[in-house]
């Protein structure tokens, strides 16, 4: 789905309109501080939490194309992103929500082509649909993010995903929660590039005494024209990636269940996916899926470790998808997993969207499995949490052998080229060093390096490759309120 961009001041007015319309509260003369976070009386029965967040970065990487030290492929720029907005609680069943945003690298022209401020959130949210108190609905442009651990970007269903300007997708959803601990949610989406998604969820979070804690979530979803992304060779350089668009798989079955386990400073969780599916009228998809993962916090809470593992099934037979970007005269299983909507960030330079996701060389004609094993470790130095320092170590592998070409140049002139292949992608280490001004104020300075692999050499975007540090760099400052 295409989403239309407005200029900011008509966003900003559709914003005040919204909250004029509120009536004539905002004239009386019992007027409330306002404070971050904290809602304030409008009238006797209407609340208003004013909402956003301040995201500033400053970025330095380098080698993400090439591995190679030797070619020019690094960039220094700055990211930022502004969101404003309110939720309005003109009752008690329900709530409205409406929020602009802006999102650029920092130095961009205002007004330009895509510089502008866009409505991110728009929806409202009822309680008590047709005076029954178990049923509740949600319409509108709103933030979907199933993930079993808060904090942590989702294994499959992220609208935060690829790191858009709108954070947010289109459609309704409505919940029950007739059944003790139980919650279910069918649901509709308009997503990104023109494609629908419908489904269903089922949440049950059992009530236990002491310290264990219990929860079990399913998911089913069906996906039409669901979208295929690959690396762009041509456009991508000096470290940054730019994406093309495949033909997109014509129907997406996907089929998910996880749990999450914790008793006291210990915590287990697994999740695992199936899919089903039709890439055009001749090849089928068969993928899967998996990650499970322990955290424990030996003794005090400020010490924390943790190891997981991940799984994604990739084409399986090079045949089927050698030819390029998937033809309809192939016939065949792809085994590929299919997960464009997936946000997982444990890593800055293999798996963060926003930082660069090398791991997406793997994706295109050949589609390639990523796997990966994670031990985590962090320590927060004070009682209060204001300092604190984590470390993750990973380990990626491909789900097959990875094969490609490199090639030699000379005075900008290709001299020979030879095949490389193998399933190691790599090994990355990154820190991460936090300092909590205040409840609404992080700042963090990290950086991280990747050692290639032969799987990198075998399918990094330009050539020549090699087997060179990557790295990254940066600094991020953010204010939520």
């Amino acid at each position: 789905m295409t989403r239309r961009l407005l200029p900011l001041v008509p966003c900003l007015v559709v914003f005040a309109g919204v909250s004029a319309a509120e009536g004539d509260g905002f004239r009386s003369a019992n007027t409330s501080e306002v404070s971050p976070g904290k809602p304030f009386g409008i009238s006797a029965s209407r609340q208003v939490v004013i909402q956003g967040l301040i995201d500033l970065d400053v970025v330095n990487r380098g080698q993400y194309l090439t591995g190679n030290r030797e070619v020019s492929d690094h960039a220094g720029f700055g990211y930022g992103r502004a969101e404003l907005g309110a939720r309005l609680k003109p009752d008690e069943q329900s709530s409205v929500t409406v929020s602009v945003a802006y999102q650029d690298e920092s130095g961009a022209a205002p007004g330009g082509t895509g510089h502008y401020a866009v409505i991110n959130e728009a929806y409202v949210d009822l309680r008590d649909v047709v005076d029954f108190a178990s049923l509740g609905l949600k319409a509108g442009r709103m933030p979907v993010n199933w993930n079993l651990r808060p904090g942590h970007g989702a294994f499959l269903y992220d609208s935060r995903a690829n790191h858009p300007e709108v954070t947010s997708w289109d459609g309704g959803q409505v919940s029950f929660s007739g059944i003790e601990h139980v919650q279910i949610s069918p649901f509709v989406y308009a997503m990104p590039d023109s494609g629908t998604m419908f489904g269903a969820e089922s949440n049950w979070e059992p009530g236990f005494s002491g310290d264990l804690r219990l929860f079990i979530t399913g998911l089913a979803t069906w996906e039409r024209k669901s979208p295929i992304r690959a690396v762009d060779s041509t456009l991508s350089k000096d470290s940054r990636l730019v994406y093309k668009s495949l033909t997109p798989a014509d129907s997406v079955a996907t089929y998910d269940v996880g749990f999450t386990v914790q008793v006291g400073g210990v915590e287990f969780w697994a999740e695992a996916a199936t899919q089903r599916g039709h890439l055009n009228s001749t090849v089928d998809l068969r993928g899967r899926a998996g990650t499970a993962g322990l955290e424990w916090a030996p003794r005090s809470p400020r010490l924390r470790l943790g190891m997981q593992g991940d799984y994604r099934s990739g084409e399986g037979d090079p045949t089927v998808l050698s030819g390029g970007p998937y033809p309809a005269f192939w016939s065949g299983t792809s085994h590929a997993f299919l997960a464009p909507w997936e946000g997982v960030d444990d890593t800055y330079i293999v798996e963060s969207e926003k930082y660069g996701e090398i791991g997406n060389y793997l994706a295109g004609p050949k589609a390639y499995g990523l796997q990966a094993a994670k031990l985590r470790a962090g320590y927060t130095f004070d009682e209060r949490g204001k300092f604190s320092l984590d470390g993750i170590y990973a380990f990626f592998r491909t789900d097959r052998e990875a094969s490609g070409t490199n090639t030699v140049y000379s005075y900008g002139l290709p001299i020979y080229s030879y095949p490389v292949a193998g399933r190691k992608f790599g090994q990355e280490i990154d820190l991460t060093f936090a300092y909590r001004y205040n409840f609404n104020t992080t700042l963090k300075l990290f950086g991280g390096v990747f050692l290639p692999g032969s799987g990198f050499q075998a399918v990094a975007p330009r050539t020549p490759t090699a087997m060179d540090m990557i790295y990254l760099a940066g600094g991020n400052l953010l204010v939520k309120f």
